[in-house]
C-alpha cells in the first residue's frame, strides 16, 4: 500500500493528465508510461525548434527589406563591394582572399548581387588555411565569367591545387592575368622541391597566357627557373636575389619592384626597359653581407651604364619611384649615379629615403647635394614628395650628428625647400633624431605665407605629413611640440585660412597629420610638470580647431578633477 501511494496524483493533476490526450496501453509500468511522454516530448520539442527555424527566416527576409542597405542602389552596392575586393587597385587580399561567399552569406539581396557580378570573382587568394580545393579555385574561375583572374597562392604545398589551376590555364590560357606566391619560412622549403617548381613553371608555361601581366614570386635566392621569359608580363616583383637573370623580358615591363638587388643592376635595369611608369626599389646592404668593401672587388666593377656616361637619361614614362637605401657607402654611392644621370620630366611620385647616418668614402657631401639638387628640378610635374630625414639638418647648416661626431653637412632647410619643384602638392616627411624639431620650426616659418624673407614656399601644397620617431627614450624623445608650437600655429592659420590678396596663386593647406611619436598625454613616465605642458599643447591644439588623437582616439580633459582620459 505504501508503495501505490508513490503515484498518486490529487484529482487536479489527474484532470490536467487526462486533458493531454496521452497514449497509454493497459498494464503499462510506470517507467513504460515515462518514456512514451518522453518521445512525446522530443517530437513537441522538434516541433518547437522548427518552427524556430521558420520564424528566424522570415524575420531575417523581414529585416532584409526594412534594412537601410536593402534600398541602396544596386550600382553603390556595387562599387562598395569592388571597393572591399580591391577590384579597381587590383591587390589581392590576404591569406583568405574568399570574400565574395563571405559577402554572399550576409543577405538574399547581397547573394543574388555577388553570384550574379563576374568581376567580383577576379582576385581569389588561396591557402593551405582554407583548405583550397580543385571544386574552390574552379568555382573562381568560372564565375568570373570570360574576365581573366589574378590568383593569390599562400603557402600552399599539397599537388592538387596546383593540378587544378594548371588544368584550367591549359584549358582557358586567357584567364590568367596574375599570379602571386607568397611562401612564410615553412613554405618556401616545400616550394624548393624540383617537383613543386617544375609543376607550376608547367602549369604558367603551357598556353600562350596572352592576359598574364604580373607575376611575383618570393624565394630564396636559388630560383633560376625560366618561368618569366613571357614576353606579355607587364609587371615584375623580385625579391632575394642579387642579380635578375637575363631571360626576363623587361622591355614590356610597367611596373617593376625589386628587393634586395644590387644596387647596380637596379640602375641597369631602369635604363633598359624603357616603358617602365612604376619603379620601387628596396636596396639593403646585401653588398656588406657579401664581404664587399670596394666597388672595385672582382665582380661588382661600376655598371659599364655609367662607367663613362657623360650624358644624361632622359626616362620620360616614369611617373612613380621609389627608391629606399641603407647608407652604406656602396649603396649611397649608386644613388649618386641615380641622381647624376637620370632625368624624370614625367614624374609624379617620388619616395625618395635613406636610412642610417653614415658618410660615403666615394661621393662628397657637397657634391651628392649638387647632384640632388639637378634631379629635383628636373621633376617639373612632381606631386608627391616622401622623404626621409636621415641626416639631420639644423637651421644653420652645420652638420648633422652621428655618434656626438660632428660632420660639415654644407645642407640646411631652406636648400631643401628650395630643392622642391612648385608643382608638389602632397609632402611627407619622416625625421628620425629628436634635433629635427629645431629644423621643423624652421620649416614651418618658410612654409608661412608671408614669412619674413617674403619668398613664396611651396605654393601648390595641399597636404603636409610629418612623422616623428618612436626609439627614444623619456629623456630623449622624438619630436616635442612645445619646440616649435608657435611656428606650426602661424603656419597652419597662414595656410588653411585661404591666400591673402597678395599671394592669390598660392593653393588653400587642405590637410595637415604630425604623428609625434612616443609623445603621450597618457604616458606615465612624464613628470607632472611635463604633463602639464602636454596637456596645455594639447589644449591649444583643439582650440585652432584642429583634431588631436592619441593611440586613435580622443583625448576629453576634466577639467573638476584635472584628468585626461580616452573617449571610446
Amino acid at each position: 500500500m505504501q508503495a501505490a501511494s508513490i503515484f498518486h496524483l490529487p484529482n487536479r493533476d489527474n484532470e490536467q493528465l487526462k486533458s493531454l490526450n496521452i497514449k497509454s496501453f493497459p498494464n503499462s509500468t510506470p517507467q513504460e508510461e515515462t518514456n512514451a511522454i518522453n518521445y512525446e516530448v522530443e517530437n513537441i520539442d522538434e516541433e518547437i525548434s522548427r518552427l524556430n527555424l521558420l520564424k528566424a527566416h522570415y524575420r531575417g527576409r523581414v529585416n532584409e527589406l526594412r534594412s537601410k542597405l536593402s534600398v541602396l542602389p544596386i550600382d553603390i552596392l556595387l562599387r562598395i563591394f569592388e571597393h572591399a575586393l580591391s577590384i579597381e587597385k587590383d591587390q589581392l587580399p590576404g591569406p583568405d582572399g574568399i570574400l565574395p561567399l563571405v559577402l554572399g552569406c550576409v543577405c538574399y539581396s547581397w547573394r543574388q548581387l555577388i553570384w550574379s557580378t563576374p568581376s567580383l570573382w577576379t582576385t581569389p587568394s588561396f591557402s593551405a588555411r582554407l583548405y583550397s580545393t580543385p571544386e574552390l579555385i574552379r568555382l573562381f574561375f568560372d564565375n568570373s565569367g570570360s574576365l581573366p583572374v589574378s590568383v593569390g597562392w599562400w603557402d600552399i604545398v599539397n599537388y592538387k591545387p596546383y593540378e587544378e589551376l594548371g588544368f584550367i590555364v591549359r584549358e582557358r590560357p586567357e584567364k590568367l592575368r596574375a599570379f602571386r606566391c607568397y611562401f612564410t619560412n615553412e613554405g618556401r622549403e616545400i616550394w624548393n622541391l624540383a617537383e613543386l617548381k617544375i609543376q607550376t613553371i608547367q602549369m604558367l608555361s603551357s598556353g600562350l597566357l596572352p592576359n598574364l601581366r604580373e607575376a611575383k614570386i618570393y624565394h630564396d635566392g636559388e630560383f633560376h627557373d625560366e618561368v618569366l621569359r613571357l614576353p606579355s608580363l607587364r609587371e615584375l616583383h623580385w625579391k632575394g636575389f642579387l642579380k635578375l637573370p637575363s631571360y626576363i623580358p623587361i622591355d614590356n615591363l610597367t611596373t617593376l619592384f625589386l628587393e634586395e638587388i644590387q644596387p647596380d643592376y637596379c640602375l641597369d635595369v631602369l635604363l633598359k626597359a624603357p616603358k617602365l611608369e612604376t619603379f620601387h626599389v628596396t636596396i639593403t646592404s646585401i653588398l656588406l653581407r657579401a664581404g664587399i668593401s670596394s666597388p672595385h672587388d672582382e665582380g661588382h666593377l661600376i655598371s659599364t651604364a655609367f662607367q663613362n656616361r657623360r650624358e644624361e637619361v632622359i626616362l620620360p614614362r616614369l611617373k612613380y619611384l621609389k627608391w629606399v637605401y641603407d647608407i652604406h657607402p656602396l649603396n649611397r654611392m649608386w644613388t649618386y649615379y641615380l641622381m647624376k644621370f637620370v632625368r624624370l620630366p614625367s614624374l609624379e611620385y617620388l619616395h625618395f629615403a635613406s636610412r642610417g647616418s653614415s658618410t660615403s668614402l666615394y661621393v662628397g657631401e657637397a657634391e651628392m647635394e649638387l647632384v640632388r639638387h639637378q634631379f629635383l628640378v628636373s621633376m617639373p610635374r612632381l606631386k608627391h614628395y616622401r622623404w626621409f630625414w636621415g641626416h639631420i639638418f639644423n637651421p644653420q647648416g652645420l652638420g648633422y650628428w652621428d655618434d656626438s661626431v660632428q660632420y660639415p653637412l654644407g645642407s640646411t632647410t631652406r636648400t631643401f625647400l628650395s630643392f622642391l619643384p612648385s608643382s608638389v602638392q602632397k609632402l611627407h616627411i619622416d625625421f628620425l633624431e629628436k634635433t629635427a624639431q629645431d629644423c621643423l620650426g624652421f620649416l614651418f616659418q618658410l612654409l608661412k605665407v608671408g614669412n619674413s624673407e617674403g619668398e613664396i614656399v611651396l605654393p601648390a601644397l595641399r597636404e603636409l605629413s610629418i612623422m616623428g620617431d618612436s626609439s627614444r627614450s623619456v629623456g630623449e624623445r622624438g619630436l616635442d611640440l612645445g619646440v616649435f608650437y608657435t611656428e606650426l600655429v602661424e603656419m597652419l592659420r597662414s595656410r588653411r585660412n585661404g591666400p591673402p590678396e597678395k599671394w592669390k596663386t598660392i593653393v588653400r593647406l587642405e590637410y595637415f597629420c604630425i604623428e609625434v611619436r612616443d609623445w603621450g598625454l597618457l604616458d606615465k613616465r612624464w613628470s607632472k610638470k611635463g604633463m602639464n605642458q602636454c596637456r596645455d599643447v594639447a589644449e591649444s591644439i583643439v582650440g585652432e580647431g584642429l583634431r588631436f588623437e592619441e593611440r586613435g582616439r580622443v583625448p576629453q580633459f576634466d577639467e573638476s578633477e584635472d584628468e585626461i582620459y580616452l573617449a571610446e
